[in-house]
C-alpha cells in the first residue's frame, strides 16, 4: 500500500487541531483494535467459504487494509516511542529488544496454532478474540504509564473536547504530552512504502 507522507501529516494536524491528541500509545492502542478487525473481516470471509459460499477475491481487501493500517500503527509508532524513550546509549539495545518481542510473538503465534487446532472461520475467531484481549490491556497499562520525561505516556489518549463536553481527562499542564517538533511535508519529498 503506497501512502503520501504529506497526506498523513495533513490529516494528523488537522485532527491536532479538533482536540484529537494522538499520543503515540494511543496510536499503537488505535492499531491493535483496527488489527482486531482485520481478523474479525477474515472471519467473515471464511464463514462465507465454510458456508459453500465463494466470495469475490475482492472481499480479501478489507482484511489487507485493516491489517496494514493496523501495523502501520503499531510497529512504526511503537519503533519511535522505544526510540525516544531510550536513553541515548541504549538505543541500540532497545531497538534489539523490540524486533526480539516480535520474534517472540511469532513463536507464541505458531505455538498457539500448533496446540489449538481449530479450522476455518474458528481460528479467525481466536485470533481476535486473543488481539482484542492484549487490545485491552495494552490500553489499561498505557493508560497508566509515565514517559521518561515524567509526563503521562496517554496524555492525548482521552482528552477530546467537542463542543463544551470534554472526555473522562481534561486538557491540563500536568497530562499534555510534551510539545514536540512537527514534521511538515516539505521534509517529506517521496512516497513510503508500508505494508505487511
Amino acid at each position: 500500500v503506497l501512502v503520501r507522507e504529506e497526506h498523513l501529516l495533513r490529516h494528523e494536524a488537522q485532527l491536532e487541531r479538533r482536540g484529537v491528541v494522538l499520543a503515540p500509545l494511543r496510536k499503537m492502542t488505535w492499531g491493535l483494535f483496527v488489527t482486531v478487525l482485520s481478523f474479525v473481516a477474515a472471519a467473515v470471509v471464511q464463514t462465507l467459504v465454510d458456508a459453500g459460499r465463494a466470495p469475490h477475491v475482492l472481499w480479501q481487501v478489507p482484511q489487507y487494509v485493516l491489517l496494514t493500517t493496523g501495523e502501520v500503527l503499531v510497529s512504526v509508532t511503537g519503533l519511535e516511542f522505544s526510540y525516544t524513550q531510550a536513553p541515548r546509549s541504549m538505543r541500540s539495545t532497545i531497538m534489539s529488544i523490540w524486533f526480539l518481542t516480535v520474534f517472540l510473538g511469532n513463536l507464541l503465534t505458531a505455538l498457539v496454532t500448533e496446540l489449538v487446532r481449530l479450522e476455518g472461520a474458528a481460528y479467525f475467531w481466536l485470533f481476535a478474540l486473543l488481539m482484542l484481549a492484549a487490545a485491552v490491556v495494552f490500553r489499561a497499562v498505557a493508560a497508566s504509564g509515565v514517559t521518561r520525561n515524567g509526563s503521562q505516556i496517554a496524555a492525548g489518549a482521552s482528552a477530546v473536547t467537542s463542543g463544551t463536553r470534554t472526555n473522562r481527562r481534561s486538557f491540563t499542564k500536568q497530562n499534555r504530552m510534551p510539545p514536540r517538533k512537527r514534521a511538515t511535508p516539505e521534509m517529506y519529498t517521496g512516497w513510503s512504502i508500508t505494508g505487511t
